[in-house]
């Protein structure tokens, strides 16, 4: 969990708080909603583009292990559909195979759990150092949670 600062906190300039970060297996997990807000701001090459933002907490399969807070920030922009379609296919609003559209229901964002898979994503430092953070790469189903858990194939 993240240690949150006051305004009025003392700030240590020495402090690298990066190789304390959790890194969980790689693999599925899942994840449960702890707040949503919508925003306005840049997004890589969609420019300047509605985004939700929705903070989550994540823990293995399992759930007897780690747990970390993650912001996943979902633009909206027809070119990421998918995306957004694999998140509320993930959290239960749609149906893993419907081709029909759907008004996803951002009211209902809060408090909702689903699954994903995690990936370690490295970062570098500006002073060219590199250190790996998680990175939830797809949302999925339980059921495609599970299965990636009993099956060992191969991942491509």
């Amino acid at each position: 969990m993240s240690e949150e600062m006051k305004w009025d906190s003392e700030i240590d300039p020495t402090a690298d708080n990066r190789s304390e970060r959790i890194l969980l297996p790689e693999g599925p997990v899942k994840f449960a909603v702890m707040n949503f807000k919508r925003a306005r701001k840049e997004f890589g090459k969609f420019g300047t583009i509605n985004v939700a933002e929705i903070k989550v907490i994540v823990v293995g399969m399992s759930g007897d292990g780690d747990s970390v807070d993650l912001v996943i920030n979902l633009g909206l922009h027809a070119d990421l559909q998918w995306k957004i379609t694999e998140f509320f296919t993930a959290i239960g609003q749609r149906q893993h195979g419907d081709t029909g559209k759907f008004v996803p229901n951002w009211a209902k964002v809060d408090g909702s759990e689903g699954y994903a898979m995690n990936k370690h994503r490295e970062l570098t430092t500006k002073k060219g150092e590199k250190y790996k953070v998680n990175d939830l790469a797809k949302f999925c189903t339980k059921e495609e949670a599970e299965a990636d858990v009993i099956e060992d194939k191969p991942k491509f």
